[in-house]
């Protein structure tokens, strides 16, 4: 048996040039569908930490001492400094048969520095970065940072 073909040279076809053959092409087209899946977000969190910190103060301290002189002079005297001591003298008059000046006495303030440590509380402030991506069932989940190698 011979196998047929349609494109055989004895054709019964009366108009054979008149013959069409279809050609078939494929195209193809692209296209996009945007769909939402879910979302990143990124927020600013501060952390506040309550310190106790340590600072070297100076107090400046008045010495005051109280010096008895009772001891005539001829004239008042302004107040003095004698090195770091401020001396103010202090006068009483005295009626006796003559009047006479006498310094009755001598009031010395002194400064002193103290250095006293003293305890203040700071409050310091620290941001961090929190990653969070939306699912897509709505749920936000927290993105871990990656780890420097």
């Amino acid at each position: 048996m011979k196998p047929s073909s349609s494109f055989s040279s004895k054709s019964t076809d009366p108009h054979p040039a008149s013959r069409a053959l279809p050609v078939i092409e494929e195209q193809l087209e692209l296209g996009k569908h945007v769909q939402d899946v879910g979302g990143v977000r990124v927020r600013i969190e501060v952390d506040e930490q309550v310190h106790d910190v340590v600072a070297e103060g100076a107090v400046e301290e008045t010495i005051v001492e109280r010096v008895s002189v009772n001891q005539p002079v001829a004239a008042p005297r302004a107040p003095w400094r004698d090195g770091e001591t401020l001396v103010v003298p202090v006068y009483e008059e005295e009626i006796v048969l003559e009047r006479r000046l006498v310094l009755k006495e001598e009031v010395r303030l002194t400064k002193r520095r103290v250095m006293q440590p003293s305890v203040q509380q700071a409050t310091v402030r620290r941001e961090r970065v929190v990653v969070e991506r939306q699912t897509s069932d709505g749920v936000w989940r927290r993105v871990e940072p990656l780890s420097d190698t």
